[in-house]
């Protein structure tokens, strides 16, 4: 009882925000108090079948225990076999829920999506989907968020700009996201003063939001669209550092590495980071292939000289 009560006190520390890191971050940690728990726990089921007169029913609490446990553990788990799968069951458990309606239509549109285009079955599914959440909720940001995913799909930047902005205005807890659309949308309308506008939408953000991964990505996404590849690259490396598991900064830093001319680094990360990169868009991933396999028609590009590169990301997350 005293290991199970001071380690999970000692493991939760990094929880208890006496260490500045995200709360992403944080989170993963809580998996960390269950370990003395556990120990705790299944010395009490030997200990309860410590008399019994066959060695081998000794284990039987243990046994039996691990097995209700993981019945259930396994018939919970199933909702998360997808996004699709998780959200159908949000809506399938609370049709009330605003939030779960949103999410399901951006799961929809995600998996609907074409690299050009958007199919209008899927178009009108995902807006009724995200309707029907405004209409729960109108003053949630999620359902805004999918109406102007949508809007961009179907490349209606007018609305896309307006849908981010009410997000913005809506989402007073988490305005991250809308803020990075609304600075990349920024660069695709016409007029001077866009760029002012997308560099001061992006100082807002990282501000107010120094651990978002998204923002961090979509700003060195615009930088490198502004010729600004020094902070470009720092950060893809921060918004890397912060959510290790995402495809978008790698992916987005190796086609810089690529437009620097630095193909050594470029390749050793393509390798390094194969298994994620496999998650990428295929778009995404058949230009970085083309891109790669013409840096290595040039006479001055060296295997051994990509296998010894630290890469595009030196210091690992």
């Amino acid at each position: 009882a005293c290991l199970a009560i001071v380690g999970t006190f000692l493991l939760a520390l990094p929880t208890s925000n006496l260490i500045g890191m995200p709360n992403m971050r944080a989170d993963r940690f809580m998996y960390l108090p269950s370990v003395p728990l556990v120990i705790v726990l299944a010395a009490g089921l030997l200990r309860l079948g410590r008399d019994a007169r066959e060695p081998s029913l000794r284990w039987a609490p243990l046994a039996i225990v691990l097995v209700i446990q993981g019945s259930f553990g396994l018939a919970e788990a199933r909702v998360y076999v997808s996004n699709a799968t998780l959200w159908r069951a949000a809506v399938r458990r609370a049709p009330d829920s605003a939030r779960a309606h949103a999410m399901l239509g951006l799961d929809r549109l995600a998996a609907g999506r074409r690299p050009d285009r958007v199919e209008s079955e899927v178009a009108q599914r995902v807006r009724d989907q995200c309707e029907h959440a405004r209409a729960l909720d109108p003053l949630d940001e999620l359902p805004v968020l999918c109406l102007a995913e949508l809007a961009v799909a179907e490349r209606d930047w007018v609305a896309a700009d307006r849908e981010f902005a009410l997000a913005v205005e809506l989402g007073f807890d988490r305005q991250d996201r809308p803020i990075a659309a609304l600075a990349q949308l920024a660069l695709d309308q016409p007029g001077e003063d866009q760029r002012e506008r997308a560099e001061a939408l992006l100082a807002r953000g990282l501000s107010a939001y120094p651990y978002s991964p998204d923002l961090h990505a979509a700003a060195g996404r615009i930088h490198h669209r502004l010729c600004d590849p020094d902070r470009a690259m720092a950060l893809y490396r921060r918004a890397r550092t912060l959510r290790p598991e995402r495809w978008e900064p790698v992916a987005w830093g190796v086609e810089l590495a690529l437009d620097l001319g630095e193909t050594a680094a470029a390749h050793r990360t393509w390798w390094a980071e194969h298994d994620l990169l496999a998650g990428a868009d295929p778009v995404t991933r058949d230009l970085l292939q083309r891109r790669l396999a013409e840096a290595r028609r040039d006479p001055a590009f060296s295997p051994l000289q990509s296998f010894f590169s630290p890469g595009v990301f030196p210091d690992e997350p």
